[in-house]
């Protein structure tokens, strides 16, 4: 079991009253303090090496990444399926690029819709379309992923009646729900590190990726990573 000075720290309170973190600014659900004490007292008493690594993406960098990833066409068919380019949203250069606390990236820009029917593929234009960019953790049974899912909140077609708007952006909406953006970043990250003849008789170190969180703030996108480290001995 973890101790300090000959106390037992057996719990969050425990840590928080023991160890003493810097700042109390930092002690919250999701931020790196309370989240590496939540890891060592889980790990408690079956201990094992633990690397917490956070990776931020400040609004200003992601102003830039919007500039390079629009203008974009997206189609609109169901993930899967055949590929109907007669159904399409293209989304021009941002007007507006803002971080939305513990929800994602709001993005406004000009946009063309076109829906083909009946051979026809009639287009309709929009000044500001909302899109939001939502990422979220996907646990899966070997590790987990970052998604990125799109959804349209808002937007006024030219040439449509008002009424038909939320119609429209409920189709748009079904057909984008189908479609993500992963990565798998227990793929990515886990890895095993030989260590060559230096260190006898050590072989390698092995960094397995444990579990991910994402933080949503105006001013961030933070993603937490949390690792297991073991050392693969030769004895």
């Amino acid at each position: 079991m973890l101790t300090k000075n000959g106390e037992p720290i057996a719990s969050l309170d425990d840590w928080h009253r023991l160890v003493r973190p810097k700042g109390h600014d930092d002690w919250k659900d999701h931020y790196s303090a309370k989240e590496t004490a939540r890891a060592w007292v889980a790990a408690s008493p079956d201990l094992e090496a633990i690397m917490w690594l956070e990776a931020i993406l400040a609004q200003e960098d992601l102003v830039l990444l919007m500039r390079e990833f629009l203008p974009v066409k997206i189609y609109l068919h169901h993930e899967g399926g055949e590929v109907d380019k007669d159904r399409w949203l293209m989304l021009q250069t941002a007007t507006d690029v803002a971080l939305v606390a513990d929800e994602g990236l709001a993005i406004t820009c000009p946009a063309e819709l076109t829906w083909g029917i009946a051979g026809m593929s009639p287009s309709v234009k929009v000044d500001a379309l909302r899109v939001m960019i939502r990422p979220r953790i996907n646990e899966l049974h070997k590790g987990h992923t970052l998604d990125f899912h799109l959804q349209v909140e808002e937007a006024a077609f030219h040439g449509l009646p008002a009424f038909m708007d939320g119609t429209v952006v409920k189709a748009i909406n079904a057909a984008l729900a189908t479609k993500t953006i992963p990565w798998n970043f227990t793929k990515t990250l886990t890895q095993n590190v030989p260590l060559g003849k230096m260190f006898d008789p050590l072989e390698a170190l092995d960094i397995h990726v444990k579990w991910g969180k994402v933080r949503i703030e105006p001013g961030a996108l933070t993603l937490a990573i949390s690792f297991k480290i073991d050392i693969v001995r030769a004895d």
